[in-house]
């Protein structure tokens, strides 16, 4: 999704936080099933990530996308707080992290902002 497609969506947020220190503009969707980030922004602060045996698929509106690398319990920072999360590593065109509301909700009482 671009940052133009998501200022006209009522089912998504985009803001600033934290990922291993490193500052990103992240989607916070309501529609994802997982939480993603870009092969581009791994790449370039050389993010940690691991083969996984299984292919995940994942349905955008540009088609399906498949990775087989997830970055394990990666530092996130939101709103001051630490947490960790399981992110799949996609090839995205838009924003450089994606986090599932679903994941988001399970922290929304530590979340302060």
């Amino acid at each position: 999704m671009t940052a133009e497609q998501a200022e006209v969506s009522e089912e998504v947020i985009a803001g600033s936080i934290l990922i291993q220190s490193f500052p990103v503009i992240s989607l916070f969707d309501s529609g994802a099933s997982h939480c993603y980030i870009s092969t581009r922004f791994v790449k370039m602060h050389f993010i940690h990530y691991d083969d996984i045996d299984t292919q995940w698929e994942t349905s955008t509106e540009n088609g399906i996308i498949t990775t087989n690398k997830v970055c394990k319990s990666c530092p996130v920072e939101v709103c001051g707080r630490k947490l960790s999360v399981d992110i799949l590593v996609i090839d995205t065109s838009g924003y450089d992290m994606i986090l599932c509301m679903t994941w988001l909700s399970r922290y929304h009482a530590m979340i302060d902002c």
